[in-house]
């Protein structure tokens, strides 16, 4: 009912503010110049037409998904949006997104993996803007050459969603491997690379005990962690973890997130 009552009232919206403006003339200047601004400026009314007909055919098509997640059926979601990739061979990135996220909810996480199957047989362009979602059983599988092998091939692919994770992924699969140095190269470019507080205090927390043997790895570590320090506190970079939970990575790596945060903050000297 929420979803219905939105898209009536962005509609009336939309139509009463450009109701508003072609009519403005009108009541200003006359219906004489209006008829003369109109003949002129026609192509900003057939542009608004079309703008409304494209978002109004993007809530059509996507109707009944919209309907699905404001019930909370994830049963039935799973079931339409299934359909439409398997039997009708339709599928946008939104759409593999929410069924992702549908597995995640309803426990079946092992669909997930035919999902890239198929992403990869059908519909591989897809593939590197979907990688975190369909690396999600990869990540959870602590299957170290598993993790090297997906997370490698996606990490440098144009396109490849949040790289920064891709590539703390990759590494994590590489110390799982033993392959300690390589890891620590990638996890050191991670640290160049990303502005994202959570990836650096989890890749500069994985890469301390590196610094032991690595002067300047110590020194970055310890530089990144004293600029955590100075630009959060505990309470906002538990706000920034929350507004990032929804992201699958973020959601189920938070108890290493949380090690990270309580290491940043730990009140030994930096």
């Amino acid at each position: 009912m929420r979803f219905r009552i939105l898209f009536i009232v962005f509609n009336v919206v939309l139509v009463a503010s450009f109701a508003l403006i072609f009519f403005m003339p009108a009541f200003v200047l006359g219906w004489e110049y209006t008829r003369v601004f109109w003949s002129g400026n026609w192509p900003i009314g057939a542009a608004f037409v079309l703008v409304l007909a494209g978002l109004n055919g993007y809530f059509g098509y996507n109707w009944r998904v919209f309907n699905l997640l404001e019930q909370e059926d994830w049963a039935g979601l799973v079931s339409l949006l299934e359909r439409g990739a398997y039997e009708r061979k339709r599928l946008t990135r939104q759409r593999a997104r929410i069924l992702v996220n549908a597995y995640v909810v309803t426990g079946r996480m092992d669909r997930i993996s035919d999902l890239e199957a198929h992403i990869r047989r059908e519909k591989p362009r897809l593939l590197p803007g979907l990688s975190i979602e369909l690396g999600v059983p990869h990540l959870l599988s602590n299957d170290g050459q598993r993790m090297v092998e997906y997370f490698g091939d996606l990490k440098d692919r144009p396109g490849a969603a949040e790289p920064a994770w891709l590539r703390w992924a990759y590494a994590f699969g590489l110390m799982l491997e033993s392959r300690h140095e390589e890891a620590r190269a990638q996890l050191s470019a991670v640290l160049e690379e990303s502005r994202d507080p959570l990836v650096r205090a989890l890749t500069a927390h994985m890469l301390e005990p590196f610094g032991d043997r690595d002067e300047a790895i110590g020194r970055k570590v310890s530089e990144t962690r004293a600029a955590l320090r100075e630009k959060y506190t505990r309470e906002k970079l538990d706000r920034e973890m929350e507004r990032q939970r929804p992201n699958l990575q973020v959601l189920f790596l938070s108890s290493r997130i949380e090690e990270a945060r309580d290491w940043v903050f730990a009140t030994s000297s930096v």
